[in-house]
């Protein structure tokens, strides 16, 4: 993934998966801007992306692009999220 900062409150992301649920979810959020970045899940533009492309409700795309987009926006440290699991 790679995000652009193109003007003061928007960021253009830039997705690619082999997964055409995710390549459709990506198509709808080509530009994200600060609203939509911090806007609440059930409104949240990514979230409602995420679920008209079909993605699974634990698909951990949707979430990282918001990640990156408050980073793009400078409203967030660019600091790693890591989902892991025990194996023992």
């Amino acid at each position: 993934m790679f995000v652009y900062k193109k003007e003061h409150r928007i960021v253009e992301i830039e997705l690619v998966s082999q997964c055409e649920k995710i390549q459709d979810f990506a198509s709808k959020v080509i530009q994200i801007d600060l609203r939509g970045a911090l806007a609440q899940v059930s409104k949240n533009p990514i979230y409602r992306s995420a679920e008209e492309s079909g993605c699974h409700s634990s698909c951990p795309v949707p979430v990282a692009v918001i990640k990156a987009a408050e980073v793009g926006l400078e409203i967030a440290l660019p600091r790693n999220a890591v989902l892991e699991f025990d194996q023992d």
